[in-house]
């Protein structure tokens, strides 16, 4: 459901209205994350939280934020980061520019920005909707939204456009444009236009 049919946009900005301190900000910012990140304003919120992280770390890792750092808790913001970022434990990361998660746990990676690099293992998840983004996923993971993914072990992947090269899976839905490519139809679901591909014809 859209913010606005929420009122989440209306209630988060007289939230920030209402704020005193940074911790009250920041709270708002967390309680309406999901909105920003989907928002057309993301960019610029990001921006704005780079800018003031260095002198303000202390405040926001207080409130479990982090910018471009690696946590087991709480929200980590990744944009432009120059290490790998690694999600842990309990950890929700998203990308907002072209950088390296290794997710694990029950961590949670989203990403709508191109050419980044994702490894989910154990039961993590993640949400990718750019075709760009290389991911790779072992163990139990799951994987969601439009991506090329190379799938491992007893992971779970819905694609819905992209490429999907199978080399181990517990079920795979492919729906939209996607393309898995597979030496087995075995809990392959496909819908829509997808298609499937033996990978030694590749």
């Amino acid at each position: 459901m859209a913010c606005h049919e929420r009122n989440a946009c209306e209630n988060g900005f007289r939230d920030l209205m209402q704020a005193e301190t940074i911790d009250d900000i920041i709270a708002v910012w967390r309680r309406n994350w999901q909105d920003i990140f989907d928002s057309k304003f993301a960019d610029i919120m990001v921006a704005n939280i780079i800018k003031v992280y260095e002198t303000s770390r202390g405040d926001f890792n207080r409130n479990q934020v982090w910018v471009n750092e690696s946590s087991d808790r709480g929200l980590i913001i990744v944009s432009h980061a120059p290490q790998a970022i690694f999600a842990s434990g309990t950890a929700k990361a998203y990308i907002f520019a072209e950088s390296e998660v290794v997710a694990s746990d029950n961590a949670q990676v989203y990403c709508r920005t191109p050419k980044s690099r994702i490894t989910l293992r154990q039961h993590s998840f993640a949400r990718i909707d750019c075709e760009d983004t290389k991911v790779k996923a072992f163990e139990f993971s799951r994987a969601q939204g439009v991506m090329t993914i190379e799938t491992h072990n007893a992971c779970e992947v819905s694609i819905s456009g992209g490429t999907l090269t199978d080399l181990g899976h517990r079920r795979i839905t492919a729906q939209g444009t996607a393309v898995v490519i597979s030496d087995t139809t075995r809990s392959i679901d496909l819908s829509g236009e997808a298609t499937i591909r033996q990978s030694k014809s590749v």
